[in-house]
């Protein structure tokens, strides 16, 4: 990762955590913000994985698979805007959804490169307990809106920190000589 990549990683960070405390205080606008912002961050990573596809991997092995992810990613994000008159249950629900898909691909990574004898196996552990530990958290508390908000923002806190760290990490780069 070079300078720039890394300065950006950094600000994208902390404009995540500055995001989160916002949701953290105004949790009465929050289910709204909630909806938006996984609506949105849905359709946006489902546009990019759909452009991936058409410009790189259609000919690869495994490249259909990152046209289905894509394909429903656009339609979770515009299935969550459309949801925002509806009541809360359904946000919370594709909250569960999304932190439970997480953490058991990120548990079931880490635990694949711990067999293959790979050093950031526990990250990937940590991590997908982490997602696992949320999903449960928010199976609890399902009926309270406050919650929701909470839950996301911490969230969001979480993710931007991560993104700060990933960008202060040393880099392995290989030579061909």
């Amino acid at each position: 990762m070079n300078s720039i990549s890394r300065i950006r990683n950094i600000l994208i960070g902390v404009l995540i955590i500055a995001s989160g405390f916002i949701l953290f205080l105004l949790p009465d606008l929050g289910y709204y913000i909630v909806a938006f912002i996984l609506g949105v961050g849905l359709i946006i990573y489902g546009i990019r994985s759909l452009v991936y596809y058409f410009t790189m991997t259609h000919h690869m092995v495994g490249g259909k698979r990152t046209f289905y992810i894509g394909k429903v990613a656009l339609d979770m994000g515009a299935f969550a805007l459309s949801i925002t008159l509806i009541p809360q249950f359904l946000i919370m629900l594709y909250l569960q959804i999304t932190f439970g898909i997480s953490g058991a691909i990120n548990l079931f990574n880490g635990l694949n490169a711990r067999k293959s004898g790979a050093t950031h196996w526990r990250r990937k552990v940590a991590h997908g307990l982490f997602c696992i530990a949320i999903m449960l958290i928010c199976i609890l508390y399902s009926k309270e809106t406050a919650v929701t908000v909470w839950v996301f923002s911490g969230s969001l806190v979480y993710a931007g920190i991560r993104r700060i760290i990933g960008a202060f990490k040393q880099t392995s780069i290989a030579y061909i000589q």
